[in-house]
């Protein structure tokens, strides 16, 4: 492409293809927003943009649209989902779902797809009996602390929870206790 460009005293023709600054400012106009972006309220640490305002009508016709797409899922590939909805209701609630298609930008096929691989995937890793229960340390987690002394977990429940926190405390997964500029923790996995 060619610009001709007119100065006072000549004409003068510049491929831009071959414009360092032309190029230079192109490519900063197509970057995306990074975190150190003097103006960046409405993008996420991550460079990733949200659709739209998530206005009440918007989330409300996006859950709406991320059930349709559920309940199209073949009933094997949402069984994990399924069971959480009847075993754990207050863990799978809007904000559950909001994470998921916030992940996906809102596009529900996708939203549906991650979380129901996500379900399927914590009954896989923490069995039928601590999957439905909240992922923390507490007494009535899926991790309690005193677990080894807790005679309401099963033997292969204690398993898992010895297993899980083997993993972690042999560097598998570990806390970096540093946090990102918008205050996420930071932790560090090594599935080596």
């Amino acid at each position: 492409m060619s610009i001709t460009k007119k100065t006072s005293s000549s004409s003068a023709e510049v491929d831009s293809s071959n414009s360092a600054a032309n190029a230079t400012s192109a490519a900063a106009a197509a970057a995306p927003p990074t975190a150190n972006s003097s103006d960046h309220s409405d993008i996420a640490i991550y460079g990733q943009q949200p659709p739209k305002e998530e206005t009440p009508e918007f989330l409300s016709s996006s859950f709406a649209e991320l059930d349709r797409e559920l309940d199209n899922l073949p009933e094997e590939k949402k069984a994990g989902w399924l069971k959480a909805k009847e075993k754990c209701p207050e863990l799978v609630g809007e904000g559950h779902r909001l994470m998921f298609l916030r992940c996906e930008v809102f596009r529900a096929d996708d939203a549906a797809i991650r979380i129901t691989k996500y379900w399927n995937k914590r009954i896989e890793l923490f069995g039928e009996n601590l999957a439905f229960k909240p992922l923390t340390m507490e007494a009535n987690g899926a991790l309690p602390k005193n677990y080894a002394n807790d005679s309401s977990l099963s033997k292969e429940d204690k398993t898992i929870i010895e297993t899980t926190f083997n993993g972690m405390s042999h560097a598998f997964i570990r806390p970096t206790n540093t946090f990102d500029s918008a205050g996420r923790a930071l932790i560090f996995v090594d599935p080596s």
